[in-house]
């Protein structure tokens, strides 16, 4: 939570999550400190001097106000110097202006308004293992809680990219259980039942070359009434994250642009294998599962399991 603010907060980057969070707890604790004060949100990117000017002024119902600025990465270089202004510029009304930015570009908009005596938040960014892991031990520590370091490393792979998803499951399990800490037995009873969970477990087996075990899983889920379009995403989430490490290998794109280093290395000790014509048909059938799932004429069950073999056999079902 939020303690201190200043006129002007600048909330910068990170986890889109996390960043969203620490704008709704500053708005939080100004409400605390200005009750009375207006709330007033702009998009920085389509809003003019005056408009700023208009948030910033007192009213017949208030004073003062907090304003939410959103979208700081495409503020104007006018809007930027006026927001510099008003840092500087003594004011009666006590009023909290609070900047978002949710990318890491345009460093210079913060640059500038950081020199000019704003608060800049850098938010976290949970792109690597040891991060995430450590974000789902902060959930539970939040709770006065603790969880076992196994447990906490199964949630972060099993929620990769999803810290909302992460704190929400921590406080289901601090609520349903007494136990402390928390382990993994407990924490697999949840996330096992979720589709997507479900889904990725199947895409590892049929990654693994291990087609008979991950058809059998997939029989399984769907008898349970897992929806068939969570598992088909799944599999089209790994199969994408193998085809962006192919492509990082091979210096056609970033690495960064794969996703956590954890991840880029899971998928690259599964390419073997794997060649371009195999993954388009992989990705073919896929498709097909998913049109069929979503009414076209045929048997989804039938569908997915062609594709989970498609994967499992590197293309040759017949091997």
């Amino acid at each position: 939570m939020v303690t201190q603010l200043s006129t002007v907060t600048y909330v910068y980057a990170g986890d889109k999550h996390l960043n969203n969070q620490t704008v709704q707890d500053l708005i939080a604790r100004a409400q605390q400190l200005v009750p009375q004060a207006q709330r007033i949100e702009l998009d920085a990117a389509q809003s003019s001097i005056y408009d700023f000017r208009e948030a910033t002024s007192p009213t017949l119902l208030s004073d003062s106000a907090i304003v939410i600025l959103s979208n700081m990465a495409q503020a104007s270089t006018e809007l930027v110097k006026e927001i510099s202004s008003y840092i500087t510029t003594p004011h009666e009304e006590q009023s909290y202006i609070i900047c978002q930015q949710l990318e890491a570009s345009a460093k210079k908009v913060k640059d500038t308004l950081q020199a000019a005596g704003a608060q800049i938040i850098t938010v976290q960014d949970l792109s690597k293992e040891r991060d995430l892991v450590e974000y789902v031990i902060s959930c539970f520590a939040a709770r006065k809680r603790m969880i076992t370091r196994n447990a906490a490393q199964f949630m972060a792979s099993v929620l990769i990219g999803q810290a909302d998803q992460i704190q929400a499951l921590s406080n289901q399990l601090c609520d349903d259980f007494d136990t402390d800490p928390i382990d993994i037995d407990v924490v697999q009873q949840y996330t096992t039942a979720a589709p997507q969970v479900k889904g990725f477990a199947i895409a590892d087996m049929a990654l693994a070359s291990d087609g008979a075990a991950a058809v059998v899983q997939l029989r399984q889920a769907l008898i349970q009434g897992t929806d068939p379009l969570a598992i088909i995403g799944a599999l089209a989430s790994s199969l994408r994250t193998m085809a962006k490490t192919a492509a990082a290998q091979a210096g056609l794109i970033a690495s960064r642009e794969v996703g956590p280093s954890w991840l880029m290395n899971k998928a690259r000790k599964q390419l073997s294998g794997w060649n371009t014509p195999v993954m388009a048909k992989c990705f073919e059938l896929l498709a097909q599962a998913d049109a069929v799932a979503k009414g076209a004429p045929g048997d989804t069950q039938y569908a997915l399991e062609q594709a989970v073999m498609a994967i499992a056999t590197r293309g040759n079902q017949n091997a």
